[in-house]
C-alpha cells in the first residue's frame, strides 16, 4: 500500500514539473494565437527620406500679456518696451515725498531706458497689445505706444535683486489723471536685454510705492506686457524662421504618394538642419503642429492649424546643430485617411515654432539649401499569409 502511495505521488510530481515546463515555454513565446498555421513573416521596417514639396515662413506679432516675464532692451534686431499700469489714485498728491517703480529682474542687465506716461486715450489692453496695436482691433496711433514726449524717471538703482526707478513728483498729477499707465523705452545705445517679473508672479509683480510724510501706500501693477518690434531683419522669400516674441512660423509639406497603402507606420521624424540662432536664453522648445487646411502661398499666415502641439523638443542654443521632432502621430493620422480610406485630403502639412511663443526673444533659422528639412519615415508591409 505505501509503495503505491508512493507511486502514486511520483507520477502526480513528474505530471506537475511536465505541467510547469509547458506553461513557462508558451508564456516566453509572443507570437500571436494561430501565426504558424498562417504562416506569416513580419517584415524589417522600409525606411524612406521625403523632401518637402513646398514651405513658406511668415513673421507676425502677437499678444504677449500672458508671459511670466517681460523683455526690455535692444540689439541690431529687435527692440523691446514695457507697458505697465497700475491702479494709482489721487490722493493728496502734493503730500508724497517719493515715489518709486520698483521692477525685480529675472535676467539682469544694466540697461538704461526712460519711463513716459502712456497717452490717456491709448486704453490699451495686456492681452491684445502688440508693436502695433493697443487692442484686438485698435492700431496705435504711432507704432510702437502712444506716450507724451517726457520722462518722469529722475534717476534708477538698477541691481541684480531689484531695479528702483525714482519717479519726478512733479509728473505725478500727469500720471495718475492723465495718462493710461506708462511705457519703458530702451535707450538706443543698447545691444543687450533684460527681463523681469510680470504681475503673474505675484511676490515679483512690479509695484509703486508712494511715501507720504507718515504712511507708504503700494500699488501692485494690474496689467503689464512687453511689445516687440524687429529691427534690420528681412525674411527673404526662401528663408526658414521659427521664433518666439515677435514670432516666425515655417510650414512644410511633403508628399507621401509613394507610402504603399495598409501599411504601419512605425516610425516619423521631422528633421530640421539649423543655419544660425540668436536667442536670450540658453534653452527654449521647438514644436510641431498639424496644418488643418491648404497652405495659402500669398497668404500664409492666414492657413488654420491644431490648437494642440503634437510634439515638442527641448533646443540647446549652444550645441544643437540639427532639431529633430517626432511626428508620427502626424503621419500615422495621413497614412490613416489614403488611399481606401481617403477623405478630403488630410495631409496639408506641418507647422514648426517655438513654444509657447510669447517666450521671450528667440529665433531659429533652417538650412535651405543642398541640407534642407526632410521626413524620415519607417514603415512596416502587412504580415504575408500562406494561401
Amino acid at each position: 500500500m505505501i509503495t503505491a502511495m508512493t507511486n502514486r505521488l511520483q507520477r502526480y510530481f513528474i505530471l506537475f514539473i511536465v505541467l510547469f515546463i509547458a506553461i513557462f515555454i508558451l508564456g516566453c513565446d509572443k507570437t500571436p494565437v494561430g501565426y504558424d498555421e498562417l504562416g506569416r513573416d513580419i517584415s524589417n521596417p522600409v525606411f524612406i527620406e521625403f523632401r518637402s514639396s513646398s514651405r513658406y515662413c511668415y513673421g507676425k506679432y502677437i499678444p504677449l500679456g500672458t508671459a511670466d516675464y517681460i523683455v526690455l532692451g535692444r540689439n541690431s534686431e529687435y527692440e523691446s518696451r514695457v507697458l505697465i499700469q497700475f491702479p494709482l489714485v489721487d490722493s493728496a498728491l502734493g503730500q508724497v515725498t517719493s515715489a518709486k517703480l520698483i521692477l525685480y529682474p529675472k535676467r539682469h542687465r544694466n540697461i538704461g531706458f526712460s519711463v513716459h506716461p502712456i497717452a490717456k486715450s491709448s486704453e490699451w489692453k495686456e492681452n491684445n497689445a502688440t508693436w502695433i496695436r493697443m487692442d484686438e482691433a485698435v492700431p496705435w496711433i504711432s507704432d510702437g505706444g502712444d506716450f507724451y514726449p517726457i520722462d518722469v524717471k529722475q534717476q534708477a538703482t538698477v541691481t541684480s535683486d531689484s531695479w528702483v526707478i525714482e519717479l519726478n513728483r512733479n509728473k505725478l498729477d500727469t500720471l495718475v489723471n492723465h495718462s493710461y499707465g506708462m511705457i519703458l523705452i530702451p535707450d538706443s545705445s543698447d545691444q543687450d536685454f533684460a527681463t523681469v517679473y510680470s504681475k503673474s508672479n505675484s511676490n515679483k509683480s512690479p509695484k509703486i510705492v508712494l511715501q507720504y510724510s507718515n504712511i507708504t501706500k503700494t500699488y501692485l501693477s494690474m496689467q503689464d506686457c512687453h511689445i516687440i518690434d524687429t529691427l534690420n531683419l528681412n525674411l527673404l522669400p526662401l528663408d526658414l524662421w521659427v521664433g518666439a516674441g515677435f514670432v516666425f512660423r515655417t510650414m512644410c509639406k511633403f508628399n507621401l504618394d509613394t507610402i504603399p497603402d495598409n501599411v504601419t507606420i512605425a516610425y516619423a521624424e521631422l528633421v530640421l538642419p539649423v543655419q544660425s540662432h540668436a536667442s536670450i536664453s540658453d534653452t527654449f522648445d521647438i514644436a510641431v503642429s498639424k496644418i488643418l487646411e491648404p497652405i495659402y502661398p500669398n497668404y500664409p499666415h492666414q492657413t488654420r492649424y491644431a490648437d494642440n502641439i503634437s510634439s515638442k523638443t527641448q533646443y540647446l542654443a549652444a550645441t544643437d546643430t540639427v532639431v529633430i521632432l517626432d511626428v508620427r502621430k502626424i503621419v500615422q493620422f495621413w497614412n490613416k485617411y489614403n488611399g481606401e480610406n481617403s477623405q478630403p485630403d488630410s495631409n496639408f502639412g506641418v507647422l514648426v515654432s517655438v513654444y509657447p511663443e510669447n517666450y521671450e526673444i528667440s529665433r531659429v533659422q533652417l538650412k535651405t539649401g543642398s541640407i534642407k528639412p526632410y521626413l524620415k519615415i519607417g514603415y512596416i508591409m502587412p504580415p504575408s499569409r500562406r494561401y
